[in-house]
């Protein structure tokens, strides 16, 4: 079992859904929020700890925003027209920020087994480029799922063929897409307006408050059931 000393959040916004894009989609947002091990243990129940390294960009996917995209992200191509695509440039951003971290590192991403580590992995082969060798990632869905369902650690749920064949739609009994397991956590006042969830640094903010929540069963969990992100 990998002892982490980083986490890193890590989330998207896309042109839409690789399945109805031919495998064409590309990020128009990207966000990463990392945090130490001890800190997350640290941290109250309710809260994110205090220290994080953040960084968000947009890019230009040169390709049309799908309409529900639009509308789950507030971005469109009209907002993204003059920024960069991700690129050499952006590379270099992510991989200086990851070694600018303590390692071992471990990435997550909710439901980032079959959308995230993918997609980022696609634009790395593209750019013919590769983070360390040592970088591991982890799924928060199975991580949730497995937690607050009760089962703790004890799955045996190490290769992703594994995760992906292990999850059918019917084991979910209530969903765990990122709001509604978050609202179920931390349910919204009766007279709350419900809230702009545009960026990506908020869905962020979710799966850290959520992981911080049920911090030393995730922690577990995630060292226990973690990939290779060259294996992606």
């Amino acid at each position: 079992m990998v002892k982490f000393a980083t986490f890193v959040i890590v989330e998207l916004n896309t042109t839409g859904l690789q399945e109805r894009e031919n495998n064409e989609t590309k990020i128009t947002e990207l966000s990463l929020v990392a945090v130490k091990r001890k800190h997350i243990l640290a941290t109250s129940r309710g809260a994110t700890p205090r220290v994080q390294h953040k960084i968000t960009l947009c890019f230009n996917p040169e390709r049309p925003i799908s309409a529900t995209a639009r509308t789950l992200s507030g971005l469109n191509n009209e907002l993204l027209e003059s920024e960069s695509t991700f690129n050499m440039a952006t590379f270099t951003i992510i991989n200086t920020f990851l070694n600018n971290l303590t390692k071992p590192i471990c990435l997550i991403a909710h439901n980032g087994h079959r959308f995230d580590f993918p997609l980022i992995k696609k634009y790395l082969l593209e750019l013919d480029v590769n983070l360390d060798s040592d970088l591991r990632y982890a799924d928060s869905l199975h991580g949730f799922f497995d937690i607050m369902e009760g089962f703790g650690v004890r799955r045996n749920i190490i290769n992703r063929y594994d995760v992906n064949r292990y999850y059918e739609p019917g084991d979910f009994i209530q969903s765990y897409q990122l709001g509604d397991v978050y609202y179920r956590t931390f349910p919204r006042a009766e007279d709350d307006e419900e809230p702009e969830d545009y960026g990506v640094d908020n869905k962020c903010f979710k799966v850290l408050r959520l992981f911080a929540y049920n911090a030393n069963e995730m922690v577990e969990w995630f060292e226990t059931h973690n990939l290779l992100f060259s294996e992606v």
